[in-house]
């Protein structure tokens, strides 16, 4: 039977090195060995597939509970590993051509896989001597972790459920409200976070027409600077207006002043707050 690092082996070999250099008889040898070997590769999961069919045929003939205790003492086997033949055997017993060039192991999850999967997975190999199994065994892994979702969802459901059963009418009652006051309060912070929105978005075209030309400066500034810094200017402007210009003035910066960014908050930062219109009406009292 081909095993993982065997497999893993060989295909490392095959992309990488290069052809030996051989004598006539000694390269009729090696092609007639590779044959044989590949040849063997290709009858381990039709072996298994046959196997699979016997155990199969044993464990519908027992009674239950005697089948696991048959394998483990008769055949020497785990019940995992009669478990991976069956499996294979129900669901890949007409597609052993395809999948014989599997590491065995993949072969199991295959066969274990859910029938969408696993029959989207063996369409996917159209070469068999060269199946893809890094993307096979990346949606098996997937479709695991789904299916352990779907089930952990699903008993969540069931716990919760049984648990409300037990509640009392009062109790469900009351729960009720609270679940009705929590959706209510989401709504209205909702309602109150888009009204801010658009309060701002509307002071902000007022903060444009007050700084005319110097907008397109100023909304390069809070690009290049994040907004953290510019507001962080503006204010100790504000607090010391004797450092302000008395008349608006077109500042250029020049690249030096852009040396600092790296080292500058994240320029899509969020602000609680950014009244500046007090500061402009100085400005323009002034």
């Amino acid at each position: 039977m081909k095993s993982d690092h065997t497999d893993r082996t060989r295909t490392t070999a095959k992309n990488v090195a290069k052809p030996l250099e051989l004598t006539v008889a000694n390269r009729k040898l090696c092609d007639e060995t590779r044959d044989c070997i590949r040849a063997h590769e290709k009858k381990a999961v039709a072996q298994i597939v046959e196997i699979g069919k016997l155990l199969i045929r044993v464990k519908d003939a027992l009674d239950h509970g005697a089948f696991t205790k048959w394998v483990e003492a008769e055949i020497g086997w785990n019940l995992r590993t009669a478990q991976n033949y069956m499996s294979t055997a129900r669901n890949l017993a007409d597609k052993c051509e395809t999948v014989s060039h599997l590491p065995l192991a993949t072969v199991y999850q295959l066969a274990a896989a859910p029938d969408q999967v696993r029959e989207e997975l063996v369409a996917s190999i159209t070469d068999p001597a060269k199946p893809p199994v890094a993307e096979i065994k990346r949606r098996i892994s997937d479709a695991k972790f789904e299916a352990r979702e779907v089930e952990r969802r699903k008993q969540e459901a069931e716990a919760k459920a049984a648990k409300d059963a037990k509640k009392t009418p009062e109790a469900r009652e009351a729960e009720r409200k609270r679940k009705a006051v929590a959706e209510e309060e989401d709504k209205e912070r909702q309602r109150r976070a888009q009204a801010e929105e658009e309060r701002l978005t509307k002071q902000a075209a007022v903060w444009l027409v007050r700084l005319g030309d110097l907008a397109p400066e100023m909304l390069r500034a809070f690009k290049r600077l994040g907004p953290a810094r510019v507001l962080a200017a503006l204010e100790k402007v504000n607090e010391t207006p004797a450092a302000a210009p008395r008349k608006p003035e077109t500042l250029t910066l020049a690249p030096s002043d852009y040396s600092e960014v790296a080292s500058a908050p994240p320029a899509d930062e969020q602000l609680d707050e950014l009244d500046l219109s007090a500061a402009f009406g100085d400005r323009e009292a002034a």
